[in-house]
């Protein structure tokens, strides 16, 4: 079995004027996704913050 990594990051899930949600970290500047529902604004955050964590 694999050795798997945890995270906890706090997340904000902004509802958009012209529609959709954009979810950012405050502790990361870098992972800013979006969706055009809350639940997927947060399925594309878990790329988003994957692709962070790889660059550091």
């Amino acid at each position: 079995m694999a050795n798997q990594t945890i995270y906890k990051l706090p997340l904000i899930l902004e509802h958009q004027a012209e529609g959709g949600y954009t979810v950012t970290c405050p502790l990361l500047p870098e992972p800013i996704t979006e969706g055009d529902t809350a639940a997927e604004a947060f399925e594309n955050v878990r790329e988003a913050l994957l692709a962070v964590v790889e660059a550091y």
